[in-house]
């Protein structure tokens, strides 16, 4: 069993604290996904220099350390008329900049199960475009399959 779940008290699991490092260290986990990030770090979003003490730094030492990668969870931007397409993600500008990867999830208008997966950024590859069917059954995102109609439920679960 690999799968924790956030304790109680989110400040047991802070960004930098000896809680997350204990978990991920204990657990041996490859990967840890930290959703939302505002439960598990407290700074002022839009200061880079919070951002680097923070959460980047303390994730890299953690990454360096233990070989865990980390995503991020964060809420898209509020749109601005300098942000209208709301590509770059909320907060500092460094947050994009010290990032590996940033990936997008937009509604596809007129089309209530589909999704837009938007590689914003992608250190190691290409940045894309992938459109998704969210599969109800199974709850789960799926590539969409072009030729299905959208209220179509598509199972392609393991069979018991």
């Amino acid at each position: 069993d690999r799968w924790f779940i956030q304790a109680e008290s989110f400040d047991d699991f802070r960004i930098g604290g000896p809680g997350l490092e204990r978990l991920v260290k204990d657990s041996n986990a490859d990967l840890a996904i930290l959703d939302t990030m505002k439960y598990f770090a407290r700074f002022n979003e839009n200061d880079p220099s919070e951002w680097m003490q923070c959460v980047a730094a303390p994730l890299r030492r953690l990454t360096n350390e233990t070989g865990c990668s980390f995503i991020l969870v964060h809420h898209p931007p509020k749109k601005t008329e300098a942000n209208k397409d709301e590509r770059d993600g909320r907060g500092t500008g460094a947050m994009l900049g010290d990032c590996d990867h940033f990936w997008r999830l937009d509604v596809v208008s007129g089309h209530p199960t589909q999704r837009r997966l938007v590689v914003r950024k992608n250190r190691y590859g290409a940045v894309m475009d992938v459109d998704l069917s969210f599969d109800a059954l199974n709850a789960i995102f799926r590539p969409l399959d072009p030729g299905a109609p959208d209220d179509e439920p598509r199972h392609h679960g393991r069979e018991n």
